[in-house]
């Protein structure tokens, strides 16, 4: 599995890459 945190303008986007399902949870950071 392959996971992916990108923060970008104070959002920060977490993406989970699994066999059968994409996953992507946005976190707004105050």
């Amino acid at each position: 599995d392959e996971i992916e945190a990108v923060l970008k303008d104070g959002v920060l986007t977490i993406s989970f890459t699994q066999v059968k399902q994409d996953t992507v949870k946005k976190i707004q950071i105050q």
